[in-house]
């Protein structure tokens, strides 16, 4: 689900294909198709396309820099509570294992996004 200033909120379905030297997460809307396209590769800025995949999405550098670490850090680890801020950007990433799923947590500004990753 993801809400801006905690109103609106959308209900989106992610597909994430995690390997070893590059990684797609796709965001996804029913009936609307992809939203929002995470790739990332080994030793290449991680990219962030828009459904019409002409304009990136802007990201800060210190998180671009840190989202593939952060990432696989909340798919491993058990608990992960990150926040950063710099040059007015606020960032949250909060990752919980229950059993067989994972809830993140991701507030980024006025955005939030909560949800789960669950192994298929």
């Amino acid at each position: 689900m993801i809400s801006q200033n905690d109103h609106d909120a959308s209900i989106f379905n992610i597909e994430a294909n995690i390997y070893k030297n590059a990684s797609i997460i796709q965001i996804k809307k029913p009936f609307y198709g992809n939203v929002l396209k995470i790739e990332m590769h080994h030793d290449k800025r991680t990219v962030f396309l828009t459904s019409n995949n002409d304009n990136s999405f802007y990201v800060p550098d210190f998180i671009e820099r840190n989202f593939r670490n952060w990432l696989s850090q909340c798919i491993f680890a058990n608990e992960l509570n990150i926040y950063e801020s710099e040059n007015g950007f606020s960032f949250k990433f909060k990752c919980e294992k229950d059993k067989n799923r994972t809830n993140i947590l991701i507030e980024y500004n006025e955005f939030n996004i909560k949800g789960f990753l669950s192994k298929v």
